[in-house]
């Protein structure tokens, strides 16, 4: 039905604005930005090949978009942090030590409407990566094995290892249980002084090996935004019915007809903003697709917008700001979150 189609458009939507970081002043950061994008372009360059390129700025997002995300809620802001430090002790590894993150992940197909994902994160920083992985080496949870790859070592932690800590520090068992179905081996290298590779072992190994990069495509992709705290962008395998539980009828074929998405997430003048760019085949395509979210749209507000009851109210609020443009066959969803909002999101959430 074209109500479950939207419903899970909706839900990605909202789940990508969680990850929103912080721009407090754009005037006085544009040099800081210049810098940052250097940065961060250096390491995309360093990346495989790639279904999917995500860039997170480091500095922000520990720094600045935590608190003010969680603004509302300092006592799971306390708990993140604490397990932040808590990791820190255990395995000599600071998160927030890291300037920037990127991360390259291949979307691969399985059976029926099944996929996985298979990361690989590049982070750079104000680390010493030789010291970080000798950390890694003397936690008493795991065992490395090692293995040496175009000059440089792959350090290896089997997958039993990893399941072994999460239940050690992981309360709830059903989480541990889910756990069991994704995880596999993970591989970590040092790229340079202060760079470190971290993902699956073979995506590990085509990083050191360094015989395919990203695509300029999915570069040009990711450079069309202005540089945030969470920048993204993606060519979908198949359509997007790879990663949304799509209806077999016309608005799932136009959404299906999206083959390359790209977008980015970041906090402006107090509220959160995330932007959603996707690419039809054709033009029409994308006409069709405004009208019939525009249409939803209208309906969800009409909807809710009589109700007295404050999470309904918070919905209402969140549906009139979504912005909807279309330009040629290029269809934009744009979502400004005021940071009242925000907080009010993160208690529902966190309940």
């Amino acid at each position: 039905m074209k109500r479950r189609t939207f419903a899970a458009v909706t839900a990605t939507l909202l789940a990508l604005s969680f990850v929103v970081g912080v721009f407090a002043s754009v005037d006085k950061r544009r040099p800081v930005k210049r810098v940052a994008k250097a940065r961060t372009n250096s390491l995309v360059s360093m990346l495989p090949a790639s279904d999917a390129v995500v860039t997170v700025n480091g500095k922000r997002f520990f720094g600045e978009a935590l608190p003010k995300v969680l603004a509302a809620n300092q006592k799971l802001l306390g708990e993140v942090l604490s397990k932040l430090d808590t990791m820190q002790a255990k395995t000599g590894v600071d998160l927030r030590r890291f300037d920037s993150f990127v991360a390259g992940v291949n979307i691969i197909r399985k059976a029926g409407n099944d996929f996985d994902f298979d990361p690989v994160v590049v982070a750079r920083g104000a680390v010493d990566s030789a010291a970080v992985i000798e950390s890694v080496r003397r936690t008493e949870t795991v065992k490395l094995r090692e293995e040496t790859l175009a000059g440089h070592t792959i350090y290896i932690i089997s997958a039993e290892d990893i399941l072994a800590s999460l239940k050690q520090n992981v309360t709830d068992p059903n989480a541990v249980q889910k756990a069991t179905e994704f995880v596999n081996d993970l591989a970590v290298t040092a790229i340079d002084a202060n760079t470190l590779a971290i993902g699956s072992v073979a995506r590990v190994r085509d990083t050191v090996e360094h015989k395919t990069t990203i695509s300029p495509d999915l570069i040009g992709l990711l450079g069309k935004k202005a540089p945030a705290t969470v920048n993204f962008a993606a060519k979908v395998p198949g359509g997007m019915s790879t990663l949304l539980p799509l209806d077999n009828d016309e608005l799932g074929g136009n959404i299906d007809s999206i083959k390359t998405i790209y977008g980015s997430a970041d906090v402006i003048a107090g509220q959160a903003t995330i932007s959603i760019t996707g690419r039809t085949l054709q033009a029409q395509q994308a006409a069709d697709l405004k009208g019939t979210f525009e249409g939803l749209r209208d309906l969800g507000r009409a909807f809710l917008g009589g109700s007295k009851a404050a999470d309904k109210q918070l919905y209402s609020r969140l549906l009139n700001n979504v912005r909807i443009t279309q330009v040629a066959n290029e269809l934009s969803l744009d979502l400004a979150i005021a940071q009242s909002d925000l907080d009010a999101l993160v208690a529902i959430v966190s309940k």
